[in-house]
């Protein structure tokens, strides 16, 4: 019996020995990395994105509700929005599963590079670049037809898009998520993005305000398209600015693939809230339609059918003498557009 024992408390005594080493030999070959600004960052920016996934299918049911009659050109640009959305939601949610579930035992795999981590690179630049152009058209329709401004905004996009792909062909010849900041240099042109959300916004903006007349009634419905404009630009921009900070800046870690999931979504809804926007707006121009005769100006506000993409501002000035004969002179036609496929002329518009 004492040979029995020393014999078995010999071999355990080896077993801990062989685990230690290869505990403390592992412990020194692998590195992994801090889960807090990997998988945290990628899990919250999965919830968030998920959240508005659902916003943007409820846009996208109250859109094919609510304008039957629109072109089947910006019918097929929703379609392929909400489709873009949906596979990278499923893309990404699948990543973070083999990342956490499948591979919760293995703590290497968090270091891995999975093709499905991967592919929401090219998704997200294929809906920036539906998105961004569908903006870019509207920029081109209200600075009436400024081929320039819109040649250039346009050029900033398709260079968006071409440095996205390149940086996901060079993820192709990495191994592990580490290797990430080797690609901080190519990171940095995704400049191109958020350059083209501002000037979007900007462009917009200006554009509306210099279609202010005298009357206030017809300038609070400006004032609300620019407020509105404003908001959806502005969250894609801050975004945008955030995803190309983290990227140049905190490249070692996974933070701003957590926010480029959002930026995806951002792109999406600012697209679908706007074309939503037409039937509340026509609802506040109904209210505030008017035709105002004085002294010295008229305005009528005139408001296009269900199946239109603008509404149109008629500003006609007046002279009237004290035999109430009227004079007309120049009519100067604004027209303020809401979504971008066609602008509204007079004829189209019920009196």
């Amino acid at each position: 019996m004492p040979m029995a024992n020393d014999i078995t408390s010999n071999l355990i005594k080896k077993q801990n020995k062989d685990v230690w080493i290869n505990s403390s030999s592992m412990s020194t070959t692998m590195v992994l990395p801090a889960l807090d600004n990997t998988m945290g960052a990628l899990l919250i920016g999965t919830i968030v994105a998920a959240s508005i996934w659902g916003s943007s299918i409820l846009h996208t049911y109250e859109y094919y509700s609510d304008y039957p009659k629109d072109h089947i050109g910006m019918k097929c640009v929703v379609a392929i929005v909400c489709l873009l959305d949906t596979m990278h939601q499923i893309f990404i949610t699948h990543a973070l599963y083999i990342y956490l579930i499948k591979g919760f035992a293995n703590p290497l795999i968090l270091t891995r590079l999975l093709w499905t981590f991967l592919i929401q690179l090219v998704i997200t630049a294929c809906q920036g670049l539906v998105c961004q152009g569908f903006f870019t058209w509207r920029v081109y329709v209200v600075s009436q037809r400024n081929r320039f401004l819109a040649a250039f905004i346009a050029s900033l996009v398709v260079g968006n898009f071409v440095v996205t792909l390149y940086y996901y062909a060079r993820c192709q010849s990495l191994t592990s998520t580490i290797q990430l900041k080797e690609l901080k240099n190519i990171a940095k042109l995704l400049v191109f993005g958020y350059s083209a959300d501002i000037l979007i916004t900007v462009s917009l903006i200006y554009m509306l305000l210099r279609s202010k007349t005298q009357n206030a009634q017809t300038n609070h419905i400006i004032n609300r398209l620019v407020l509105y404009s404003l908001n959806t630009g502005f969250l894609n921009s801050i975004f945008a600015i955030l995803c190309f900070v983290t990227a140049t800046v905190w490249s070692e870690n996974l933070i701003f693939v957590g926010l480029y999931a959002v930026l995806c979504r951002m792109y999406s809804v600012s697209v679908l809230a706007t074309l939503n926007s037409r039937k509340r707006f026509r609802s506040l121009s109904s209210v505030h339609r008017l035709t105002s005769e004085s002294f010295s100006s008229g305005t009528r506000l005139q408001v296009a059918r269900p199946g239109d993409m603008a509404i149109q501002v008629d500003y006609q000035p007046r002279i009237t003498d004290d035999a109430s004969s009227e004079i007309k002179h120049n009519k100067s036609t604004h027209s303020l557009e809401l979504d971008t496929l066609t602008r509204v002329k007079a004829d189209d518009c019920p009196v």
